[in-house]
């Protein structure tokens, strides 16, 4: 009788990490980031370097940190038709440029910049953005549609686009997203009623950029 060898092939998991950037020691708090809720339409984006980041990975979630402890808005606040999109910049910068425009996040006046900017992918486009009511932050945590692959050259950008259309009453100081003070344009944001600030000029933040925990392998 034949002898049957049978082999069982076991493929490896990949290991889950997950890459923290911010500085509990030096939080601050802004409503402008990642969405403006007392706007119909908003923009934000965050700049992370090289030497901010793990190397090559590819992220599979994005976890940020809010409060609402406002009584008078809604509760939950439902915000529908967000989109989140990431791309990066080859040359490593450390600040975002001046003029930079919301759209193709390129800026008019620096062709440096431009030249080493990475197509800018949707990783998360329609879905809903929740917070509920605490007095301390809370974790909200997006699975990406399309994990996105950095390969560990240059500085990484994450952009958050708010579509919903729809104003949001309460009081203007609330909801509060978590971040890290800091002395460079890492951050930037743009809001308007009635429509998407389409190529505009955003406003470059340097007092605090939106802290994020990146999950990959």
């Amino acid at each position: 009788m034949p002898c049957v060898l049978v082999c069982n092939s076991y493929k490896t998991q990949p290991i889950i990490k997950e890459s923290y950037q911010g500085n509990p020691s030096s939080t601050t708090e802004n409503v402008e980031v990642p969405m403006y809720h007392w706007y119909d339409f908003s923009f934000s984006a965050s700049l992370f370097t090289q030497s901010e980041l793990p190397g090559p990975m590819t992220i599979s979630k994005i976890t940020i940190y809010v409060k609402k402890t406002s009584t008078a808005s809604v509760d939950p606040l439902v915000s529908n038709n967000q989109t989140i999109k990431m791309c990066t910049v080859g040359n490593n910068q450390v600040v975002f440029p001046t003029n930079l425009r919301t759209s193709l996040l390129q800026s008019p006046d620096d062709g440096i910049w431009n030249a080493y900017l990475s197509t800018i992918t949707t990783v998360k486009s329609n879905f809903t953005y929740t917070i509920s009511n605490s007095t301390q932050f809370q974790a909200y945590e997006f699975t990406l549609d399309t994990p996105y692959a950095y390969n560990g050259s240059g500085s990484l950008i994450l952009a958050w686009e708010n579509r919903d259309g729809s104003y949001i009453s309460g009081t203007q100081s609330d909801p509060k997203t978590q971040c890290t003070s800091n002395s460079t344009f890492n951050s930037c944001h743009d809001f308007q009623d009635n429509t998407y600030p389409s190529n505009v000029a955003v406003t470059r933040d340097s007092t605090g950029r939106m802290n994020v925990k990146f999950t990959y392998t």
